[in-house]
């Protein structure tokens, strides 16, 4: 495994984290950083997730053009990134929209 490798699954990996347990750090956050609404906490940890998502996407796009990743690998990363993703995202999406109400 490259450092290349490691680092596109290395975000992918904290993004998928974050959107799972947006929740969680969000009550975390709230009890031990600073006093405010957990939702806020939950917002800025949901567009954190989702900007770890793009990055991890760009950066493995950059990666391919600078030919340190194989097409093949570049197609499998895509295909995790759009299932995945799409499938944490969808859940952190519903757990953000069922707390604004």
């Amino acid at each position: 495994m490259t450092k290349a490798d490691a680092s596109i699954l290395g975000m992918f990996g904290v993004a998928i984290i974050t959107g799972f347990c947006a929740q969680s750090i969000a009550y975390f956050l709230n009890d031990y950083i600073f006093k405010s609404y957990p939702i806020y906490y939950l917002t800025g940890t949901m567009i954190i997730s989702l900007l770890l998502y793009l990055s991890s996407f760009v950066f493995t796009y950059i990666q391919f053009k600078k030919q340190r990743i194989v097409k093949d690998r570049m197609e499998a990363y895509f295909a995790i990134f759009g299932i995945l993703g799409l499938l944490t995202y969808s859940w952190s999406f519903i757990v953000l929209a069922m707390w604004w109400g």
